[in-house]
């Protein structure tokens, strides 16, 4: 074994092998997913001390590389005894992998990214945590992620850990490049038959019972579609809903663009002419390269397009003619024809207009722009879905890795652009260019601030949020709906909703009489599925909550029960102890993630065990002899990819059966009300029903099934129907059912809430 340490005080690496004492013995801890610790004692002597930050590596005799990493402080003195000239120390160094550099700074605040890679993650992780890039290698970097964010005030190392246990992943940093490979792809053979196994050093037993029913929790959900009407007298400004919504507010991106720099932690910038700076006007534009791209500021991270999203630019001023898009959400590469919605500032003649963008294409309204005076571009984006794609659980089981989830869901969306001139402070009231939908929205976008082309201005300001998930639009008798600005008085919004379901509508903007308010949301309930092993018996359950990965609504839960019976019903899934061995690196060095296949017919072994931690020991042998103590725990045993909490919050609803596979129908999410009269209600279901099935109305929720009961309204085998109303204030639920006995429902209600006779 050869230990080199280079004090990077201009005299190179240095071998220190010589120096190594026998007082204590040299260590190498390795953990899964966790920096590796090296810990050695040196005798002082004519040898450099070592220093605070010095590189240490240590490699075999046969070249293989051990370790490499850091000393994370100056040597401790530990005192080893007498001798004739008096007390006698040796230096204690401790030591960290190369891991310890890119931890020296936390991450900042990110958003949770969805569909896409390991790899892309590792590199958005990796970005913001050191300014060259970091070479990965591994098959794991493929493994697609449903949703995964970094989380801020959290190391790299920490982060890179959650990532690759959700990827069901291993990593490690060994001279300075990172392998990020599957759990299980090498693979050491422990067999009696070969002589190698040493039946002595096998301390292992099945630590836990098989379970195969499982109940998963989850986070709180949006769950009934709600499309709640009420009737506008002139008067009344102040509507209470019947319950209340579901509100996710956030702050995902904000930037006043004062520093000295923009920030890389959030902000990626292509700028091959030099056209884009910060000065004291805020983010400066002079100019581009004449085509879309090429000059753009757009967010490091995609957001998932779920849910309401406010974008929101702030200070624009123009200073002549050029041509920019701004205050976008781009579904590919930075691009006009990749703007799912955005605003296009460009000449008309002599002077500048602005436009809406949708689906690349300028779609609405325009209205002009004058030299010198500032404006704020606003898009408003509405999605009764706030989830957009499943999240990935990934296990193993008797059969190796099995993956679930994962998949995007489709889905419409509404969008409502408008600009406000705000020069001088002043609040003018907001011009809407552009209030309709799309008929399927992409899963995520990236956040544009800019793609200038050749713009000549300024922005000061660019915040994407979340104001909470309710959607509200009038329609006054003899007129188009028109979608009702939520937010501020300094928006000039027209109204606002409360977190106790309040809303109310700023002067000058009351409903007339007879205006149809329409409010849609969604209400909220703790997530929550019970999975079974079809035919299996006895029945043990186990109630769980999930921690990580993050487990938003009941189809992830189904997800995350299933992928865990896979491990809770293998019955080698529960194996846990430990194996020591020597010179294990002479053949193949074992990390963990590796798997030990351990074919033992004597002792009726046969099994592969995960390797969970190693640690290597080593004293003045020669030759050389290096002792491998292997803790290896399989998933049953000890979770790898998903963190569970025995036990449920006090607010689930836990399911009194159990199912062996999802049953849940679509919910009826595009529900319309097409008309409301004072007799009836006629609605359009959006979806045609299954062979057997129908829609089925009633006045109370989570009571649907086959027996009528009193609030049955009505089943219709056709998505048009007409609900007779009996008075003036009426709640209804509406499900679709499949032939099957007993029917299958949707997972979820969308209800209708009438709160006046209406026209």
């Amino acid at each position: 074994m050869k230990i080199t340490i280079d004090n990077l005080d201009g005299n190179g690496a240095l071998d220190y092998t010589s120096a190594l004492s026998g007082t204590a013995p040299f260590t190498i801890e390795r953990k899964l997913n966790q920096p590796s610790q090296c810990t050695l004692n040196i005798a002082p002597g004519n040898i450099a001390i070592p220093a605070a930050g010095s590189r240490v590596v240590v490699t075999a005799d046969n070249g293989a590389v051990l370790f490499t990493g850091y000393a994370v402080a100056a040597p401790a003195r530990l005192y080893a005894g007498m001798i004739t000239t008096g007390p006698a120390y040796v230096l204690q160094v401790s030591c960290l992998s190369d891991e310890v550099v890119l931890d020296a700074r936390v991450s900042g605040k990110t958003i949770e990214c969805v569909a896409t890679s390991a790899g892309d993650l590792l590199t958005k992780i990796t970005g913001r945590a050191m300014t060259q890039g970091l070479p990965i290698s591994g098959d794991a970097t493929s493994t697609q992620i449903g949703g995964f964010q970094p989380l801020a005030g959290k190391s790299w190392s920490q982060n890179v850990a959650a990532l690759a246990n959700a990827a069901r992943a291993c990593y490690r940093v060994v001279n300075n490049n990172m392998i990020f490979e599957s759990v299980g792809d090498q693979v050491h053979t422990l067999a009696e038959n070969d002589g190698s196994f040493n039946r002595v050093a096998f301390k292992g037993e099945r630590t836990r019972l098989a379970v195969n029913d499982l109940t998963v929790c989850g986070k709180e959900e949006p769950q009934a579609y709600v499309t709640e009407l009420f009737e506008g007298d002139g008067v009344t400004s102040v509507y209470q809903l019947n319950e209340t919504p579901l509100l996710e507010r956030a702050t995902l991106l904000f930037d006043t663009f004062s520093g000295g720099a923009v920030d890389s932690q959030s902000w990626a910038v292509v700028d091959g002419g030099g056209h884009v700076s910060l000065t004291s006007r805020g983010l400066t534009l002079g100019g581009g390269q004449g085509a879309g791209g090429a000059s753009s500021v757009t967010a490091v991270d995609a957001v998932e397009m779920g849910g309401v999203l406010l974008v929101e630019l702030g200070g624009l001023e123009v200073d002549s003619l050029g041509e920019g898009y701004f205050a976008g959400l781009s579904s590919g590469t930075v691009s006009p024809a990749n703007l799912v919605a955005g605003f296009h500032v460009r000449p008309n003649g002599t002077s500048m207009v602005v436009a809406p963008i949708v689906l690349g294409v300028e779609a609405g309204a325009t209205t002009t722009l004058q030299t010198g005076h500032t404006y704020t571009l606003r898009l408003r984006f509405h999605c009764k879905d706030r989830q957009r794609v499943l999240q990935s659980y990934i296990t193993g089981g008797a059969n190796g890795a099995i993956e679930l989830g994962g998949q995007t869901l489709t889905a419409r969306a509404d969008l409502v652009m408008e600009v406000q001139e705000t020069t001088g402070g002043a609040q003018f009231p907001a011009v809407v260019l552009y209030d309709g939908s799309i008929t399927q929205a992409p899963p995520s976008c990236t956040p544009v601030v800019v793609d200038s082309v050749s713009f000549l201005g300024s922005i000061a300001s660019f915040e994407l949020t979340r104001p909470g998930e309710v959607w509200v639009s009038c329609t006054a008798t003899g007129s188009a709906a028109a979608t009702q600005r939520l937010g501020s008085s300094a928006q000039t919004s027209q109204a606002k909703v409360s977190a106790s379901g309040r809303l109310s509508f700023y002067p000058g903007n009351v409903p007339t009489s007879g205006t149809l308010i329409r409010v849609q949301y969604r209400i909220g309930g703790r997530a929550v599925a019970r999975m079974t092993v079809p035919a299996s018996s006895p029945t043990s359950s186990l109630i769980l909550t999930a921690e990580h990965p993050v487990t938003r609504t009941s189809a992830d839960c189904e997800n995350a029960a299933l992928a865990l019976l896979a491990t809770s019903t293998w019955v080698d899934g529960s194996w846990k102890g430990t194996y020591t061995c020597w010179n294990a690196h002479q053949s193949a060095d074992i990390w963990p993630g590796d798997l030990l296949d351990v074919e033992v017919p004597s002792a009726e072994i046969s099994t592969e065990l995960l390797v969970r931690n190693v640690q290597i020991r080593a004293t003045s042998c020669v030759p050389e002899l290096l002792s491998y103590a292997i803790t290896f725990a399989n998933e049953w045993a000890e979770g790898l990819s998903m963190k569970m909490n025995e036990g449920a919050p006090l607010n689930a609803w836990l399911p009194p059966t159990a199912l062996t596979t999802s049953t849940a129908l679509a919910s009826l999410r595009d529900l319309a009300v097409t008309n409301a009269s004072t007799i009836q209600i006629q609605v359009q279901a959006g979806l045609t029903s299954p062979p057997g099935g129908g829609f089925e109305v009633r006045r109370s929720d989570w009571k649907f099934g086959a027996a009528d009961g009193a609030d049955l309204v009505l089943r219709s085998p056709v998505p048009n129907f007409t609900i007779v109303r009996e008075a003036p204030v009426e709640r209804y639920y509406v499900r679709m059912y499949d032939g099957s006995t007993p029917p299958n429902y949707s997972r979820f209600s969308s209800a209708i809430f009438v709160n006046a006779a209406t026209q």
